[in-house]
């Protein structure tokens, strides 16, 4: 779902404000928080049973393999697992030990 079917949705609304590029007001962060919220606002409406959830996060951590220093990512509790997302690229994301480690901050 997030993938597949949010994911589209997102960049769209994103670049439609005008907010598809990185620049110093619109960064990792904002990135990170208006896609988790956004995803937990599209799920909440369409989901069909009450008792669905959905776990999805933003995770800072310190990069050092797809950029360097701290950034913020999302992570979701799937039913493929724990998946790390690029919310900026829309790309899966498979961050090393060290950098899982390295997380300095997980808001659900």
């Amino acid at each position: 779902w997030i993938k597949e079917k949010f994911w589209p949705w997102f960049q769209k609304q994103r670049f439609d404000l005008g907010l598809h590029k990185w620049d110093r007001r619109n960064d990792c962060d904002d990135f990170s928080l208006q896609f988790v919220a956004a995803a937990r606002t599209c799920h909440a409406l369409t989901s069909g049973n009450d008792d669905d959830g959905i776990a999805i996060g933003m995770f800072y951590y310190h990069a050092t393999t797809h950029v360097q220093g701290p950034h913020a990512i999302v992570v979701a509790f799937t039913d493929e697992g724990r998946v790390f997302f690029e919310p900026q690229n829309g790309v899966r994301l498979a961050l090393t030990p060290t950098e899982e480690q390295s997380c300095f901050l997980a808001l659900f």
